[in-house]
């Protein structure tokens, strides 16, 4: 009895979770954003307008290091192929 009661509940809370992964990622960024308050929101404004700035003066050469330095980083983590353990 027990275990078909667990099942049940899995049943109903299991695809109220799923919807809500189910939307667009814009919904869910648009519900954050009008949830904030006005001076929450001017505060993301200028921390976006600084990083787009930090962004903008580095120059092309630092642009590709980072991607480079990114990429390295990601290889280290998630090798491709067969398994390297590093003992």
């Amino acid at each position: 009895m027990k275990t078909s009661a667990l099942i049940l509940l899995f049943m109903l809370v299991l695809p109220a979770g799923a919807q809500e992964s189910m939307r667009p990622p814009y919904e869910r960024a648009r519900e954050r954003v009008q949830e904030m308050t006005p001076e929450q929101r001017e505060q993301s404004r200028e921390e976006r307008r600084q990083r787009r700035e930090q962004w903008q003066q580095m120059s092309p050469e630092d642009r590709h290091q980072l991607r480079r330095d990114v990429r390295e980083a990601g290889q280290s983590l998630y090798p491709r192929g067969p398994r390297r353990r590093e003992d």
